[in-house]
């Protein structure tokens, strides 16, 4: 199933992914996603549509049936096309084809180089991957824009023309026209930029297979979540745990890189949130219910006198020590919910973690 928005890349794609799958006898189809965020967008889209029908193609139109928000407009696109995507892909067991290419992949590693990328961020986007349990492949890395032109061409197929490529308040437009601006001068820097990805990703996968040597492999479950030993992971370089651990988040999440550091000390301290929900009321618990260990070891603490209290009949007490226990178990779980706030921005921004 090829993504399709009728542009020469992804026109390039669905006429050589047809002409594969004829050659296989296996069904092809391409799927438009049309956001709606240009008044013109539903005609566009048809037009395609009946393009791709005149060479055959099978070709279907899919509706955002959303409000697009008014700022971060290419992540809320991105999100729900390949929402659809995956969702008919998932439908008709099927893997999805996307048409990234070289200059794609140079925008990408730019991007990601400026952001203080690791070795694995600099690899660039990868031919193939999941999204949680579709295969995306991206067969047309190692091809340029002008070789995909010329395909559409030389199928006789016209494509259209988005303006939204050539609007500079989106960052990878404002990146494209930078490596423009460098070209001009003389040096390729986005050649540059392409070979530097193909040298992480080797020795990204020099490191993964060292890992398989030493390491038993993650295992991953149908459910969503996937385990490794810990024995084995205490035994690794901080740079290869975190590596082994990025890569089982890509097993279960999807996404094109491991995550940043910065997320990874997210992620750490999300890790903590269980256990400062449970230690608070715990340590109250602990101090004000302690009268049977005080009992066995012999020490004298607040839960005998608790419990003499009671046998006495000694009112005033009994009062004392209930207030005291709950305003105890109030601040213990005061603090509990402080800490949470400062381990989970979520809280702190949004009142709640849903």
């Amino acid at each position: 199933m090829t993504a399709l928005s009728g542009g020469p890349d992804s026109t390039a794609l669905a006429l050589l992914a047809e002409h594969y799958a004829r050659q296989r006898n296996i069904r092809h189809q391409a799927v438009i996603v049309d956001h709606g965020l240009r008044h013109e967008s539903a005609i566009e889209a048809s037009r395609v549509a009946a393009r791709m029908q005149d060479f055959g193609i099978d070709t279907v139109i899919r509706r955002v049936d959303a409000t697009p928000p008014t700022g971060g407009i290419q992540n809320w696109a991105r999100d729900h096309r390949y929402a659809i995507l995956s969702s008919l892909a998932r439908k008709k067991n099927a893997a999805l084809l996307v048409a990234h290419h070289k200059a794609d992949q140079a925008e990408t590693v730019f991007m990601r180089l400026s952001r203080g990328s690791g070795l694995g961020g600099l690899g660039g986007m990868q031919v193939a991957r999941y999204l949680a349990d579709i295969p995306v492949l991206r067969p047309l890395l190692e091809w340029g824009p002008q070789e995909l032109i010329a395909v559409c061409r030389d199928f006789g197929c016209a494509f259209e023309c988005d303006p939204s490529n050539h609007d500079d308040r989106f960052e990878r437009v404002k990146v494209r026209q930078t490596l423009a601006a460098l070209n001009e001068n003389g040096q390729n820097f986005a050649a540059g930029l392409v070979r530097l990805s193909r040298a992480a990703r080797m020795i990204c996968q020099e490191v993964d297979d060292a890992l398989r040597d030493q390491l038993e492999l993650p295992k991953l479950f149908a459910e969503g979540y996937a385990t490794v030993s810990l024995t084995a992971l205490r035994r690794l370089p901080d740079v290869l745990w975190r590596r082994v651990v990025g890569e089982m988040v890509l097993a279960v999440g999807g996404g094109d890189h491991l995550p940043s550091q910065a997320a990874f000390s997210r992620l750490l301290r999300g890790g903590l949130l269980p256990a400062v929900a449970y230690l608070g009321p715990a340590f109250a618990a602990l101090i004000s219910g302690s009268f049977i260990v005080e009992t066995i070891f012999q020490v004298p603490g607040m839960g005998q006198h608790f419990v003499n209290a009671a046998t006495t009949r000694d009112e005033f007490l009994l009062l004392g020590l209930s207030l005291f226990f709950g305003f105890l178990i109030v601040v213990m779980n005061l603090l509990a919910d402080l800490l949470t706030g400062l381990l989970d921005p979520r809280v702190r921004h949004k009142g709640g973690t849903d």
